[in-house]
Protein backbone atom coordinates (compact mmCIF):
# COMPACT_ATOMS: atom_id res chain seq x y z
CA UNK A 1 0.00 0.00 0.00
CA UNK A 2 2.75 2.46 0.57
CA UNK A 3 4.67 1.71 -2.09
CA UNK A 4 1.44 2.22 -4.02
CA UNK A 5 0.93 5.87 -2.10
CA UNK A 6 4.70 6.74 -3.46
CA UNK A 7 4.25 5.74 -6.45
CA UNK A 8 1.25 8.17 -7.03
CA UNK A 9 3.09 10.71 -5.55
CA UNK A 10 5.35 10.06 -8.43
CA UNK A 11 2.98 10.86 -10.85
CA UNK A 12 2.12 13.97 -10.35
CA UNK A 13 4.14 17.19 -11.27
CA UNK A 14 6.85 18.71 -9.02
CA UNK A 15 4.25 22.11 -8.45
CA UNK A 16 1.49 19.71 -7.14
CA UNK A 17 3.69 17.41 -4.38
CA UNK A 18 5.11 21.57 -3.49
CA UNK A 19 1.98 22.56 -3.05
CA UNK A 20 0.60 19.14 -0.83
CA UNK A 21 3.97 19.06 0.88
CA UNK A 22 3.01 22.84 1.74
CA UNK A 23 -0.23 22.06 3.04
CA UNK A 24 0.92 18.62 4.76
CA UNK A 25 4.00 20.74 6.25
CA UNK A 26 1.19 22.77 8.38
CA UNK A 27 -0.92 20.00 8.87
CA UNK A 28 1.66 17.91 10.70
CA UNK A 29 2.75 21.24 12.57
CA UNK A 30 -0.52 21.87 13.95
CA UNK A 31 -0.87 18.27 14.93
CA UNK A 32 2.34 17.60 16.60
CA UNK A 33 3.11 19.71 19.32
CA UNK A 34 6.72 18.09 20.15
CA UNK A 35 7.33 19.28 16.34
CA UNK A 36 5.81 22.33 16.36
CA UNK A 37 7.48 23.05 19.82
CA UNK A 38 11.42 22.05 18.27
CA UNK A 39 10.69 23.49 15.14
CA UNK A 40 9.86 27.06 17.53
CA UNK A 41 12.55 26.62 19.78
CA UNK A 42 15.08 25.78 16.62
CA UNK A 43 13.88 28.90 14.92
CA UNK A 44 14.14 31.35 17.62
CA UNK A 45 18.26 29.99 18.44
CA UNK A 46 19.05 30.79 14.56
CA UNK A 47 17.38 34.29 15.24
CA UNK A 48 14.03 33.69 12.82
CA UNK A 49 11.52 35.28 14.79
CA UNK A 50 8.90 36.39 12.09
CA UNK A 51 6.01 34.48 11.14
CA UNK A 52 6.59 34.68 7.64
CA UNK A 53 9.39 33.01 7.86
CA UNK A 54 8.25 30.65 10.27
CA UNK A 55 5.31 29.24 7.72
CA UNK A 56 8.11 29.61 5.10
CA UNK A 57 10.13 26.64 6.88
CA UNK A 58 6.97 24.88 7.98
CA UNK A 59 6.07 24.37 3.94
CA UNK A 60 9.71 23.90 3.20
CA UNK A 61 9.73 21.26 5.54
CA UNK A 62 6.75 19.55 4.14
CA UNK A 63 7.78 19.82 1.00
CA UNK A 64 10.82 18.24 1.17
CA UNK A 65 8.80 15.45 2.89
CA UNK A 66 7.12 14.43 -0.46
CA UNK A 67 9.50 15.45 -3.12
CA UNK A 68 11.74 12.84 -1.39
CA UNK A 69 9.17 10.01 -2.55
CA UNK A 70 9.06 11.88 -5.78
CA UNK A 71 13.16 11.48 -6.17
CA UNK A 72 12.80 7.66 -5.74
CA UNK A 73 10.24 6.59 -8.05
CA UNK A 74 10.92 9.06 -11.03
CA UNK A 75 12.07 7.90 -14.27
CA UNK A 76 16.02 8.36 -14.20
CA UNK A 77 15.66 10.51 -17.39
CA UNK A 78 13.13 13.05 -15.82
CA UNK A 79 15.60 13.48 -12.42
CA UNK A 80 18.62 13.73 -14.98
CA UNK A 81 16.72 16.41 -17.48
CA UNK A 82 16.18 18.82 -14.11
CA UNK A 83 19.59 18.22 -13.17
CA UNK A 84 22.04 20.95 -13.79
CA UNK A 85 25.92 21.09 -12.82
CA UNK A 86 28.10 23.99 -12.12
CA UNK A 87 31.61 22.71 -12.46
CA UNK A 88 31.24 19.66 -14.40
CA UNK A 89 35.05 19.20 -15.01
CA UNK A 90 34.84 18.47 -10.35
CA UNK A 91 31.98 15.69 -11.59
CA UNK A 92 34.55 14.04 -14.15
CA UNK A 93 37.37 14.24 -11.56
CA UNK A 94 35.63 12.31 -8.68
CA UNK A 95 33.94 9.60 -11.10
CA UNK A 96 37.43 8.78 -12.75
CA UNK A 97 38.29 6.24 -10.39
CA UNK A 98 34.96 4.42 -11.33
CA UNK A 99 32.89 5.07 -8.17
CA UNK A 100 29.53 6.30 -8.58
CA UNK A 101 28.71 9.43 -7.21
CA UNK A 102 25.83 10.91 -5.54
CA UNK A 103 24.09 14.46 -5.84
CA UNK A 104 22.19 15.58 -2.78
CA UNK A 105 20.29 18.50 -3.53
CA UNK A 106 18.47 20.93 -1.01
CA UNK A 107 15.84 20.75 -3.27
CA UNK A 108 13.94 20.47 -6.69
CA UNK A 109 12.91 23.83 -7.99
CA UNK A 110 10.09 23.49 -10.33
CA UNK A 111 10.03 24.50 -13.30
CA UNK A 112 8.58 27.62 -14.31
Amino acid sequence: MLNLLLRLVATLPLRAVHAIGGFLGHVVYWLSPTYRRRLNENMELAGYTDAATRREAIAGAGRQGLETPWIWKRPRGDLIARTSVEDMRLVDEVMADGRPVMFLPPHLVASK
